[in-house]
């Protein structure tokens, strides 16, 4: 079997997401710093490839909790969080943003805000048509 006709039935092969790359289950972050980055990367097949499908969908804002969540579609694929256990909503909160591609959350400070109103378990999940995959829960601490 030539090389590329074993790869082009590799990249037809539909697989559910699998994480790749998430911060430490216990992560400590300095009160100093301008930015917190929770990271989540994963892959599968379909995988994000346009940003052009760009989307955000709100799947809804608890007045128990100040965390948000956004979720991020793209070819069948989609990366959203829960912090303490529920779906937020980041679209509505201007310091938190997700990095194209990936699902990792960035969380800046150069505005205002205090890193302390962050802390909490974290979660990601990527979800594509074959499955969805977890990352580990992420206890966010600032020491």
């Amino acid at each position: 079997m030539p090389i590329s006709y074993a790869a082009k039935i590799q990249q037809d092969l539909k697989q559910p997401p699998t994480i790749i790359k998430q911060s430490v289950k216990d992560y400590i972050v300095d009160p100093r710093d301008n930015t917190i980055i929770i990271e989540c990367e994963a892959k599968g097949n379909p995988v994000p490839t346009s940003l052009c499908t760009l989307s955000y969908i709100i799947l809804g804002v608890t007045t128990q909790d100040s965390g948000t969540l956004l979720v991020w579609t793209q070819s069948s694929f989609t990366f959203s969080w829960r912090r303490n256990g529920r779906f937020i909503t980041i679209g509505k909160d201007p310091r938190v943003t997700m990095r194209k591609r990936s699902g990792t959350l960035e969380i800046g400070f150069r505005n205002g805000g205090r890193p302390e109103d962050y802390e909490g378990e974290y979660q990601c999940f990527a979800t594509n048509d074959f499955g969805v995959a977890l990352s580990n829960k992420i206890l966010l601490r600032v020491s």
